[in-house]
């Protein structure tokens, strides 16, 4: 575990960050994730030992985290607009949108996958940043 900051340091050393690399740069977007949330290789290793408790409870997990979802309007709502690369039928009334529609089929169905991934990936891989890139970037 990294050390924290001296909470009585007055003006504690700072990390300069490319802002504009963040949107421009997978790889320092990478750099910049992995060390602000303090990721490292023991992180990724616990990750993929408890894949095999975890998946299991994926499908479980997804379905309370929509219905969670499902509560709020405003997080409601976020289903509405069509997604990158979806070509079926939209509910176009939020007041008809359910669970059961394809459109929150298919979001779940893409949650469950990144979910499986984000336990079972090997990120010492450049192509799971990469994934993870693509994925966010395109259906969120």
């Amino acid at each position: 575990m990294a050390e924290l900051p001296n909470p009585t340091d007055p003006n504690p050393s700072t990390i300069h960050v490319d802002r504009e690399a963040l949107y421009t740069s997978l790889p320092d977007r990478v750099s910049y994730l992995t060390n602000f949330l303090e990721f490292n290789e023991s992180d990724a290793d616990t990750l993929n030992e408890a894949a095999l408790i975890l998946e299991p409870l994926i499908p479980m997990l997804v379905d309370r985290v929509y219905a969670h979802l499902f509560k709020f309007s405003v997080t409601k709502e976020i289903f509405m607009p069509r997604p990158s690369g979806h070509e079926g039928p939209m509910v176009a009334d939020i007041s008809h949108l359910t669970l059961d529609d394809d459109q929150i089929k298919e979001r779940k169905r893409f949650f469950t996958v990144y979910l499986k991934r984000l336990i079972t990936s090997d990120y010492n891989d450049f192509r799971t940043w990469e994934y993870y890139g693509e994925s966010l970037d395109t259906y969120v």
